[in-house]
């Protein structure tokens, strides 16, 4: 299980990556709160469980695997 101190690195790391993809705090807001289809929930509820498995997907996008 993650420690608190890496789930927030992680988190912070994620916010990092959706500023840099979407370019819009509004957005970004609204892509952790909104249904997700890779998910097929809210990427904050994802994290919450499992931080690093939105972290990856976030990289992916980063990346360019659409």
């Amino acid at each position: 299980m993650f420690s608190e101190s890496k789930s927030f690195d992680l988190k912070k790391r994620c916010d990092l990556l959706l500023a840099a993809l979407l370019n819009n705090k509004q957005l970004e807001e609204k892509w952790w709160n909104s249904h997700n289809k890779y998910f097929n929930e809210c990427p904050a509820d994802v994290f919450s469980r499992d931080p690093n498995y939105v972290y990856d997907y976030l990289m992916r996008m980063a990346e360019g695997e659409w």
